[in-house]
């Protein structure tokens, strides 16, 4: 196929046609493989001595975790308490 590439020339260049399958199949971009180190936690030693000598209430723990479960844990009346018990405590002083 000749072509006009300016108005005193002509070319003999084949002209490029893509059909719309050319680039049918798509590439997805590969994720971008970021090292980083690994999370870590530091107690304190107070921190530590709280927890050990701070008792599990195993039942307390198992009726929240079922009523998380059921979906019956969150209330507006659970959720009005907690802001009235912080509300008190902070004007206390903690």
């Amino acid at each position: 196929m000749n072509s006009i590439t300016s108005t005193n020339s002509i070319s003999s260049t084949p002209s490029l046609r893509l059909g719309e399958d050319s680039f049918s199949r798509r590439v997805e971009p590969k994720p971008l493989a970021l090292s980083r180190a690994p999370d870590r936690v530091e107690l304190s030693d107070a921190a530590r001595q709280a927890a050990s000598q701070a008792p599990v209430r195993l039942d307390l723990v198992s009726r929240v975790r079922e009523q998380i479960a059921a979906g019956t844990y969150d209330s507006p009346e659970r959720t009005d308490a907690a802001v009235l018990d912080m509300t008190r405590s902070l004007r206390s002083g903690g």
